[in-house]
């Protein structure tokens, strides 16, 4: 679900053809640096695995930008 949502975040396209290695190297950076920074401030795996699925299903991520 990370290589997904991270090659998605790099502005890969659902329907194919778009996108760039860069931006999916892009996404992954910023997946990584989410990943350890929960780690960093204490939060267990188990809980980023849950944050990370209720976060994606609930799509909140689109809210925010057309706000």
């Amino acid at each position: 679900m990370d290589a997904i949502a991270a090659c998605v975040v790099g502005g890969v396209s659902f329907s194919g053809g778009v996108g760039k290695i860069s931006g999916v190297v892009a996404g992954v950076i910023i997946f990584t640096l989410i990943n350890y920074g929960l780690t960093y401030i204490g939060i267990s795996p188990y809980w980023q695995i849950y944050y990370k699925r209720y976060h994606h299903n609930n799509s909140s991520c689109y809210r925010c930008i057309e706000i």
